[in-house]
Parts: structure tokens; C-alpha cells; sequence
């Protein structure tokens, strides 16, 4: 083999090194954060099924429990298939338990 066919055989070996070490890192690093998302999303499911007279639980009271943003909060919910209130007053609901109202002539426009 002549000395550009070995520096062509060595960057692609060198190359192939790095690609498969910065998934195995990704790799690592996500599965982290699904370990901890999935702890979170147990917890709020916990706190879902007993809502309390109102039906509803409040984002700011989900994310302190769980340790988390009102964002990170808010994108865990969504997975939960959960909805915040229409009037716009923090809480979050199982869809199944507070499905959205039918829209009315004026929402149609």
C-alpha cells in the first residue's frame, strides 16, 4: 500500500474512532436525562390521579415537587397527554379527565 493510501486507511479508521465515540457519549449523556424524566413523569402521574376538588393542579406546584422548570414541566405533561386550562390560571389536567370544550361560533369565527 503506498503512503497515501495508508494516511487515507488511517483518517478513516481515525475518523470512524471519533463517530462511534460521540454516539456511545450522546448515548450516555440521554439516557441520563430519560432516567431522570421518567422518575418526574411518575411522580406527576402520582400527583395527576388525585387533583383535588378542583381537577386541576397547578404547574408551579408540579415543577417545585418534582425539581424542575415550569418548561421542563410543561413538555413532561404534554407527554402525559395532559392540557393546561383555557383560562389560563396554571393548572394542568389529564385530557381524559378535562377533555377541551367544543368550540364555540365565535372560537370559529
Amino acid at each position: 500500500m503506498t503512503d497515501f493510501g495508508q494516511t487515507i486507511f488511517a483518517s478513516m479508521i481515525g475518523g470512524a474512532i471519533t463517530l462511534t465515540a460521540q454516539y456511545f457519549m450522546h448515548r450516555i449523556q440521554t439516557g441520563k436525562t430519560r432516567k431522570v424524566d421518567d422518575k418526574r413523569s411518575a411522580i406527576l402521574a402520582s400527583m395527576l390521579s388525585n387533583p383535588g376538588e378542583t381537577g386541576w393542579r397547578q404547574l408551579r406546584t408540579m415543577a417545585h415537587v418534582i425539581g424542575a422548570t415550569e418548561q421542563e414541566t410543561a413538555r413532561l405533561l404534554i407527554e402525559l397527554d395532559c392540557r393546561a386550562s383555557e383560562t389560563g390560571s396554571g393548572g394542568w389536567a389529564y385530557i381524559k379527565d378535562k377533555p377541551l370544550p367544543e368550540p364555540t361560533q365565535i372560537d370559529r369565527g
